[in-house]
């Protein structure tokens, strides 16, 4: 998990880089500072460990959800780069795609929970690294970020829950629906009522 979310959001994080969106103050792998990946490989570890309490219960996910997930979080980010400049227009889109993913969701209210918490959680941290002047915004709007930061966290945390619920998995298990029994067990007895 450390590895590929580090590679994984470096390279999105060049999509901002490379578009102008920010600047990194010691630019030196195509724009990134060399500790970028490492610390996007930390921040997915987080970001998943921090999704577990809100995963548990959800079903379990399918190859689909994290191919949808993986392109809505894609897709938010490429959008960021090439609407930067369109700051309020960018996070109405990003909140009214988010909320109809959510209306589509088969478990709304933990992703919606977990949604909100990562959108904060993300945002202040990145206000955080900004102040202590590891980068820098082209157009920030409050505390150094730009308004529409939070939606490109809410669209990255339908594939963290999904993430998260798949490794929480125990290895050569598989989720069953509440009251099946496990796989190889035979279901329970049942005791006729009497009447």
């Amino acid at each position: 998990m450390f590895a590929a979310g580090g590679v994984g959001l470096a390279l999105c994080d060049q999509i901002h880089v490379q578009s102008g969106v920010l600047d990194y103050d010691t630019g030196g792998f195509f724009g990134q500072a060399w500790w970028v990946p490492l610390q996007f490989g930390v921040a997915a570890l987080a970001i998943v460990a921090g999704a577990a309490p809100f995963a548990r219960g959800r079903a379990q996910p399918k190859f689909i959800d994290f191919v949808t997930g993986t392109a809505w979080f894609v897709a938010a980010y490429a959008a960021s780069g090439l609407f930067d400049a369109h700051p309020n227009a960018l996070a109405v889109a990003f909140v009214l795609t988010w909320a109809l993913r959510v209306a589509l969701a088969p478990q709304p209210a933990s992703l919606v929970a977990y949604s909100l918490l990562l959108a904060a959680a993300g945002t202040a941290a990145e206000a955080a690294l900004s102040a202590a002047g590891t980068f820098a915004y082209a157009n920030p709007d409050l505390l150094g970020v730009p308004i529409w930061l939070p939606g490109l966290y809410l669209h990255g945390a339908p594939l963290a829950l999904a993430l998260s619920r798949a490794l929480s998995e125990p290895r050569g298990t598989r989720s069953t629906a509440a009251g099946a029994p496990a796989p190889g067990k035979p279901p329970p007895a049942t005791v006729p009522e009497s009447g």
